[in-house]
């Protein structure tokens, strides 16, 4: 069975890889404000990251590379499990101390790689 459009809450059909990047983007832009840390870290990297904007940035950028894994079968999360929450945790968990340590947020293939450790200890 191939992929299947969702439908929005006004009977709109919406792309299965748009409604996919929209939830782990949202997802992990909330994962960040709840963590609790967040106010820690935002204010270690908000000059190098862009402040507010640039946040959002991070959170973009770190949802596509989940969104392209999950495309390619790199990602499978069992909708029987909380894996896909307990996934977004991790990384947001995995980012902030990375902004943290190292005042700038992980982009390209460093992201990629963070995406790949932490679905490895999720049981991805």
């Amino acid at each position: 069975m191939g992929k299947q459009n969702r439908f929005n809450g006004f009977g709109e059909e919406i792309p299965v890889d748009t409604m996919k990047l929209s939830e782990n983007a949202a997802a992990i832009f909330a994962g960040f404000h709840q963590y609790k840390d967040f106010e820690a870290a935002y204010a270690a990297s908000k000059d190098r990251v862009g402040g507010f904007p640039g946040l959002w940035q991070v959170c973009a950028h770190a949802a596509r590379v989940v969104t392209e894994q999950e495309a390619v079968g790199k990602l499978r999360f069992d909708e029987e499990k909380p894996q896909w929450i307990d996934f977004v945790d991790y990384l947001v968990e995995y980012l902030i101390e990375h902004m943290r340590k190292y005042g700038s947020a992980p982009m390209g293939s460093e992201l990629e790689s963070m995406v790949t450790r932490v679905a490895k200890n999720v049981g991805v």
